[in-house]
């Protein structure tokens, strides 16, 4: 079982193969079979450039992680030039949220306003009350119903400001509740409230652009005392995965939490492999019409504080994960496609190539095919929406360079 997660920098996937199975390694350029002389030299500039790395992370046996930011085995030279990307594809349209009932193939869950006394390790001034996550694998659609009680000034600061990122290119995005509760009693919010829209763009510095959007609802006279209580929908998922879907759920978080739910619903005909991590256990599994259902439900769920100094790339909160994906030989068939080397040469590109082509030492051409990069292409990445992972045309990074 394999499960690819769109980050925003970063590919990963997760292979569940008895448990056992090898590193993959770095993938290298030798790896490759080319039937005419100029695709080495090629496709060691648009690998190179492209930060192509597999790393081995804890969270399962194999695992596959895709980072555009990380150096090359073997490169030395760092910063590597993105051949990949080159321009900002336009927006035809400005991103829009809408305010709508949630979806019909929700199931709710009501909230207790009256919780009582808030246990002894929340932080922050804000006790979350209840944390429900639905996804509809057939409609692409992920669901959350969020609340909390504000319990000091802090609390108040943070609990009043809700953001939730989406990527306008793929993903449309609607609220579907916002209630206060002060003395037990709501109020309806969300017919008033203001949605700002604003894309930040966190890797700026680092040239790096994905297009991603966050919708901030600041929600005025919050008191502490008060309960907040939203829900929204994001409905797509990025094309680059052909409709496959996999997910990863975490099952504790750092502050406790009073009613937990994950929902998980699947047609029938469309398999899901499943795999818990750190002692999670298994969802159960129900069958319902022609949907299976995945749930896993719990009350009073104690926070977990992790140890300090910890790898980036320990997780040691228990989670169970979803995929379609169901070997890496699905996962490699998938991702080799979108790097596949084009049959044809841009003519921007012939004279330099022959110059490559005319030295004798092949570890000097290659370096040269490097250098050319290196000095002739914008460290630029733009990930948006497919672009999160598959390269822009060779004639757009000339054209735009």
């Amino acid at each position: 079982m394999v499960r690819i997660n769109d980050d925003r920098q970063s590919f990963r996937g997760f292979a569940m193969l008895g448990g056992n199975a090898p590193f993959l390694g770095w993938f290298r350029l030798k790896q490759l079979t080319f039937s005419k002389p100029i695709k080495p030299l090629f496709a060691a500039a648009f690998l190179i450039t492209s930060h192509l790395r597999f790393v081995a992370t804890s969270r399962t046996p194999l695992s596959l992680l895709w980072r555009l930011d990380a150096p090359t085995p073997w490169v030395s030279c760092r910063p590597l030039i993105l051949l990949i990307f080159a321009v900002m594809p336009a927006r035809s349209e400005i991103p829009h949220v809408e305010k709508s009932p949630a979806p019909e193939w929700v199931t709710p869950l009501s909230l207790n306003a009256t919780p009582g006394e808030p246990p002894a390790d929340v932080r922050d001034g804000k006790w979350f009350l209840l944390r429900d996550e639905q996804v509809n694998v057939g409609n692409q659609t992920e669901y959350w119903h969020i609340a909390s009680k504000v319990l000091s000034a802090g609390g108040v600061r943070e609990g009043s400001q809700i953001t939730v990122t989406f990527d306008p290119s793929y993903e449309s995005l609607s609220f579907h509740q916002l209630l206060v509760y002060r003395d037990g009693k709501p109020a309806d919010r969300l017919p008033g409230q203001e949605i700002k829209l604003l894309q930040r763009e966190e890797n700026l510095d680092r040239h790096l652009y994905d297009g991603r959007v966050s919708a901030v609802l600041i929600v005025e006279d919050v008191r502490i005392g008060d309960i907040i209580e939203y829900a929204y929908s994001r409905r797509g998922r990025n094309p680059i995965f052909h409709g496959k879907y996999a997910g990863w759920f975490s099952t504790r978080w750092t502050d406790p939490l009073r009613e937990s739910r994950i929902r998980i619903v699947c047609p029938a005909n469309r398999n899901l492999e499943l795999k818990t991590h750190h002692g999670q256990q298994m969802p159960e599994k129900r069958v319902i019409k022609e949907n299976i259902e995945y749930v896993w439900e719990r009350s009073e769920v104690p926070g977990l504080i992790s140890e300090g100094d910890l790898p980036g790339w320990f997780d040691p909160y228990p989670a169970f994960e979803l995929s379609e994906f169901e070997s890496w030989r699905e996962v490699a068939l998938w991702a080799t496609a979108l790097f596949s080397v084009p049959e044809t040469v841009p003519e921007a590109l012939k004279n330099e190539i022959s110059r490559i082509l005319a030295i004798s030492e092949p570890s000097e051409r290659v370096m040269a095919a490097l250098r050319y990069v290196q000095d002739s292409i914008r460290y630029l990445g733009l990930e948006v929406g497919p672009n999160s992972h598959e390269p822009y045309p060779v004639e757009t990074v000339l054209l735009r360079r």
